[in-house]
């Protein structure tokens, strides 16, 4: 939290699907928050990315999410409630190497978000 997270969500029981939608719901009404919070860190004011009112977003500025089992199915539910003018997504997702791909381009075709696999030299 001081190095300026917003807040933090808890894994939810994946044998529950109450748990899980709970979990969801609440990671889209984070990032939401998160969109206009503003962090004050040592006494100098910042946000979480800056909407200078035309649409467009601090470069400077992510949006990360990370996740392990049941992962690409949460992520995908997530990342298909967001809106298109967000911060850049990097996703961190425990997942065999041949599959990242494959789970990228799902994403890519499956949200309103242009996604694709990272790779060495690309700009979020």
């Amino acid at each position: 939290m001081d190095t300026g997270a917003v807040d933090f969500v808890v894994k939810p029981d994946m044998g529950n699907m109450k748990s899980v939608e709970q979990f969801i719901y609440e990671i889209i009404e984070n990032i939401k928050i998160a969109s206009i919070a503003k962090i004050v860190q040592n006494t100098v004011k910042s946000s979480i990315y800056s909407d200078n009112g035309h649409g467009s977003f601090d470069s400077g500025k992510i949006i990360a999410i990370g996740a392990s089992a049941g992962g690409p199915e949460s992520i995908t539910r997530i990342l298909k409630n967001m809106p298109v003018k967000i911060p850049g997504v990097v996703i961190v997702q425990h997942i065999p190497p041949v599959f990242s791909r494959l789970f990228a381009e799902r994403l890519n075709k499956s949200t309103n978000l242009k996604m694709k696999e990272a790779e060495t030299g690309d700009y979020v």
